[in-house]
């Protein structure tokens, strides 16, 4: 989302943007998501409480995070080791993520609209704004920020193109989890800013 911003805030500062795994909007589905989890957390009285609130949602965030495909794969002939998996990756997240920081940058994506730096009135409008060359890399699998997001910004963009991530593994095909995935990006990436550094 700051790809985004950045660029239509400051549109001749850069030849060229790749957002990955991002969208052009706040949604009524993710900002839905974002309160599902933070319910709990904010109706918790105690630190300790408010920990713990975390971890249980963040047992939805493993949902939301990973396509069924990766899951399939990854655990299809050891259900006991799935949940295994799923509570020790819970506890982890929780230990690096306090509640109030969740809490705080959950909030500031249900607030995101790229027209408030500008002072135009339209998403189109703002995309429209960003001069610099755009690959859009959305996760083929992401389920909390869906492709058809980027591919719904891709025709109010002037010099854009869209290559969907073909990862099992949803909203983190861009982190690095596959090998494939990773591989994958280095190429489409590395021809784009070479097709960038050819046209000057």
């Amino acid at each position: 989302m700051q790809t985004l911003q950045w660029a239509v805030a400051f549109p001749t500062a850069m030849k060229a943007i790749v957002p990955i795994i991002t969208q052009a909007r706040a949604t009524p589905w993710v900002s839905a998501y974002w309160h599902a989890m933070r319910k709990p957390i904010l109706e918790s009285s105690t630190e300790d409480d408010r920990r713990d609130a975390l971890c249980r949602s963040l047992y939805h965030f493993l949902l939301m995070t990973r396509h069924w495909i990766w899951y399939q794969g990854a655990f299809e002939n050891d259900i006991q080791e799935l949940h295994r998996w799923m509570d020790a990756e819970a506890r982890r997240i929780a230990s690096l993520w306090h509640p109030f920081d969740f809490i705080s940058q959950t909030y500031a994506e249900d607030d995101y609209d790229l027209t408030h730096s500008v002072g135009v009135s339209s998403l189109e409008e703002a995309l429209s704004l960003i001069e610099a060359r755009v690959l859009l890399m959305p996760s083929a699998t992401d389920i909390l920020h869906p492709a058809s997001e980027l591919h719904f910004a891709l025709p109010h963009l002037k010099n854009a193109r869209l290559v969907e991530i073909p990862s099992s593994c949803g909203h983190l095909g861009g982190g690095g989890l596959d090998p494939q995935d990773a591989a994958f990006m280095n190429r489409e990436i590395a021809s784009f800013l070479a097709e960038v550094e050819a046209a000057g």
